[in-house]
């Protein structure tokens, strides 16, 4: 469906109310002048009456289609004009028609996208609730520092905790590479267990990543990445360790 304009663009009420003026004024028309011309016709039959009874058959007949034939043709002509305005009337008709197709599509096209945008931000919502729920039922592990301790073999020990900050959580193992730290059937919301590894004296104390893996709230496995940054603090215990 296009744009284009119809084959009449006069689509008013005010212009189909003159269009139907128009074809009873040319109607009435065409009647009068059928009156006129029959009491013309009569007129002339009454005023020659004698010639006229002495007409034969075949000659009334003459008489009669020359009469009407004029009326016939005018009938015809009007008619020719009035099944075009039909044409054209049905033609504006399906025109609009086809106009409110077009709008009832553009319509429907706009409500899906209101329904599209209505399941995205549902959608989106859901989502924000999921995450929510799944940010809830996390635990929140950090590593803190508590001190050192002599240790064997010229190494000295680092005294290390671990606090849950956040959502209870089951069978928590914390693990250093391939060694393992700590294993807790439960570490409940704010729950604090101390642990302590070996570091050597020339070994430069950097960042170390830990591995937690456990089972949250919801009891889904989930595994936390923990990085402890000990760059400043190594640097002091080896002072304190060469002052000892």
């Amino acid at each position: 469906m296009t744009d284009a304009p119809p084959p009449n663009p006069a689509q008013s009420p005010w212009a189909m109310r003159e269009r139907k003026n128009f074809d009873g004024s040319r109607r009435w028309m065409g009647i009068g002048i059928s009156v006129i011309y029959i009491s013309l016709s009569v007129f002339f039959a009454v005023a020659r009456w004698d010639d006229f009874k002495t007409l034969t058959p075949n000659e009334l007949g003459d008489f009669l289609a020359g009469v009407f034939a004029p009326l016939a043709f005018l009938w015809l002509v009007l008619g020719f004009f009035q099944q075009g305005d039909e044409l054209r009337q049905s033609s504006d008709a399906l025109w609009l028609q086809g106009q409110e197709l077009q709008n009832s599509v553009e319509q429907q096209r706009d409500l899906v996208n209101v329904t599209r945008e209505q399941l995205a931000f549902e959608r989106e919502r859901l989502d924000h609730e999921a995450n929510e729920l799944w940010r809830q039922a996390q635990p929140d592990l950090i590593i803190l520092i508590s001190g050192h301790a002599g240790g064997e073999r010229g190494g000295r020990k680092m005294l290390l905790r671990l606090l849950n900050r956040g959502a209870a959580c089951t069978d928590l193992t914390l693990t250093r590479g391939d060694e393992l730290i700590q294993r807790m059937p439960m570490c409940a919301t704010g729950a604090e267990f101390s642990f302590n590894i070996q570091v050597d004296l020339d070994e430069p104390i950097g960042p170390m990543n830990f591995l937690a893996s456990f089972r949250d709230a919801r009891g889904n496995k989930q595994s936390l990445k923990i990085t402890l940054d000990v760059v400043q603090q190594g640097v002091r215990l080896r002072l304190l360790v060469e002052t000892a």
